[in-house]
């Protein structure tokens, strides 16, 4: 599967959206740095910040994309500086066991002056395996688990669809809530974002090894539900996307 760019059409159930991308990151050359479209770093395209392209681990295929123990890698996926509409996001991760993960969700991308972030924390300082938590959100910490050594899936929408300043957002993490429907898209201290920007994923040393496959970024016509995504209680009706 190629990455497409607003060319697919999805109609899953009764939700009809189309694709801003998709990835299964099988286009790239193992080995390489990834910088495409949607793919960029906060070092402007600098050796040792962008994701890697790998076969050491795939959720399909052969190939995904790695975050090494470099504490340089400081990967962007851009999602477009969105301030309007329904957005969602699906993607998967692997954590191998002995390792930690960290990425924020960023309101301006790829090299902005902003310091706005929502961070999840994935074993962090391996103090906590198979435990993550998300940091300043509008709820404040939250706690979640998470399987190492396996893939699980990370579901993210947001509603934009009155305004930036009155979007609302959503998030599982392996088919558990962790930001339930609803819930402010602001940082624990109310502060609005200026946008939808990017998922930063990033390296913090020698203890940080992940991978991320297979992810698709679209948004539902006439702002639709993103439920179709499976973040609340689709998999009862036995649908994955």
């Amino acid at each position: 599967m190629k990455n497409t760019v607003l060319l697919i059409v999805f109609i899953c159930s009764s939700f009809i959206v189309t694709a801003q991308f998709q990835d299964d990151m099988e286009t790239y050359i193992e080995g390489e740095p990834i910088s495409n479209a949607h793919w960029t770093d906060l070092c402007g395209g600098g050796t040792g910040c962008s994701i890697i392209s790998t076969s050491e681990e795939a959720h399909n295929g052969s190939l995904s994309g790695l975050i090494p123990n470099d504490g340089t890698t400081d990967a962007i996926l851009d999602l477009g500086n969105k301030i309007f509409d329904v957005w969602c996001i699906e993607f998967f991760m692997y954590i191998p066991s002995g390792n930690e993960a960290s990425w924020t969700v960023k309101d301006c991308v790829p090299n902005c002056t902003s310091d706005w972030d929502i961070i999840f924390l994935f074993n962090q300082d391996l103090n906590s395996p198979g435990e993550g938590k998300v940091i300043n959100s509008a709820l404040g910490e939250i706690s979640f688990n998470f399987p190492h050594d396996e893939w699980f899936r990370v579901v993210m929408s947001w509603d934009i669809s009155n305004g930036i300043d009155l979007s609302t957002w959503e998030a599982s993490i392996d088919y558990q809530i962790v930001i339930p429907y609803g819930t402010n898209f602001t940082l624990e201290d109310d502060t609005t974002p200026n946008s939808l920007g990017g998922v930063n994923f990033f390296s913090t040393g020698n203890n940080t090894t992940y991978f991320i496959d297979n992810i698709t970024y679209q948004s539902p016509i006439n702002n639709e539900s993103c439920y179709f995504l499976g973040i609340n209680d689709f998999e009862s009706k036995e649908f994955m996307a």
